[in-house]
């Protein structure tokens, strides 16, 4: 009421946005707005490195970043989101495989 109250909505509207796009494009249910996963922690923290890794100029080159301890978390927490992502697309496509890539048209048309 007197104008001084913040909300801060970007946590927020970050989960409901990732939550869309693993529904629309791999069909997944996460439910990641409930409960946070491990999958969303790492791309929270793979975005503080890279936010790290901008200030320090030396650290543009790869060779280097590698080297440090920021780097070598930055490739775990990598290899962490892709192996996420890698296991999605495999869950969508045994799915597709096994409802027929027709039957599912035909109920997303329906729907």
């Amino acid at each position: 009421s007197d104008g001084n109250t913040r909300l801060d909505m970007f946590e927020h509207i970050s989960l409901m946005t990732l939550e869309s796009l693993l529904k629309c494009v791999f069909s997944l249910d996460s439910n990641c707005q409930e409960k946070p996963r491990e999958y969303i922690a790492a791309i929270l923290e793979l975005s503080a490195l890279v936010a790290k890794r901008e200030q320090q100029i030396l650290l543009h080159l790869d060779s280097l970043y590698r080297l440090t301890a920021n780097g070598r978390r930055f490739r775990k927490v990598c290899r962490l989101v892709h192996d996420f992502t890698d296991a999605a697309i495999q869950d969508r496509r045994r799915n597709l495989s096994e409802q027929g890539v027709d039957d599912f048209l035909k109920a997303k048309t329906k729907s």
